[in-house]
């Protein structure tokens, strides 16, 4: 929807023009409110369970994440820090990506990630997976 200059200078009246471009910001208020980048997929696999440890962790939005604005952390159980390698960008424009640096052993892991879309507006989340050493594959 667009409004036209000549609706704005038939409407002179500063109460006019404002009242117009209130409406035009509430129809555009749900484009803007959606366009966070939203975890869509993840590797290893959100609650997964896995026989080995994953040498990676991979990760995949809805929009394209800005590399310099993401952060990622990976805890064991005890809640302590596994080291990472530096994030990167994947093969495909929504993913990014680091190298699982520390050993892993059996047990729970937590990713924590924070990023931000094109649009600069953060989002952040987190998922679990577990390393059990007869899992199913």
């Amino acid at each position: 929807m667009t409004i036209s200059p000549r609706f704005l200078e038939r409407c002179g009246r500063p109460v006019c023009r404002a009242a117009a471009l209130a409406v035009l910001c509430v129809l555009c208020l749900p484009l803007v409110l959606s366009a966070h980048a939203k975890l869509t997929r993840a590797e290893p696999a959100v609650d997964s369970r896995t026989a080995a440890p994953p040498t990676r962790l991979r990760l995949w939005f809805s929009e394209p994440p800005e590399v310099v604005f993401t952060r990622l952390t990976l805890s064991d159980s005890g809640g302590a820090p596994v080291k990472l390698g530096a994030v990167e960008r994947g093969d495909m424009k929504l993913e990014i990506r680091a190298k699982i640096v520390a050993p892993m052993h059996t047990g729970r892991y937590v990713v924590n990630w924070r990023t931000a879309g094109p649009d600069g507006h953060a989002t952040s989340g987190a998922f679990s997976f577990t390393v059990e050493p007869h899992a199913p594959r």
